[in-house]
């Protein structure tokens, strides 16, 4: 039996911080006077990052991209991946929460795998984030 079950949906508000980033770094890099092939290659891999992290933490389309979680009665943690494979996987210490972002960090049970799940604020329906939130405070002892 799950105690919270939480669908991941795209973050309007963590597509622009995203977006902004990307793109303040990219801004930078045409205004420092080096030469145009290293800012070339450099605008590249932002490019590249900001694709691979578009995909992995907003549109959730990738083989390594999480959907949905589970926390079940026992407090374990149950992650279900874009191709519809569930992962127990261990909540680490170094997690982080906040009132409008929490980003999970998990080790899958029995693998050396680690991934991380970002959730904005209105990623999730606000009830589900308030229970996510509350459960991480009191059972997670999360400051």
């Amino acid at each position: 039996m799950s105690i919270i079950q939480i669908d991941l949906r795209a973050s309007k508000s963590l597509t622009v911080l995203l977006l902004s980033i990307h793109m303040g770094a990219i801004t930078v890099l045409c205004w420092v006077p080096i030469p145009i092939w290293i800012k070339l290659i450099a605008i590249t891999f932002c490019l590249w990052d900001l694709t691979r992290l578009l995909r992995l933490h907003i549109f959730r389309n990738t083989a390594l991209a999480i959907i949905k979680f589970t926390i079940n009665s026992e407090q374990q943690w149950w992650l279900i991946d874009y191709q519809g494979q569930s992962h127990l996987a261990s909540l680490q210490g170094n997690s982080f929460m906040t009132a409008y972002l929490i980003i999970l960090n998990f080790k899958i049970n029995g693998s050396r795998v680690k991934k991380s799940v970002v959730i904005a604020r209105d990623s999730v329906d606000r009830d589900s984030f308030r229970r996510l939130s509350v459960h991480l405070r009191f059972y997670q002892q999360f400051a």
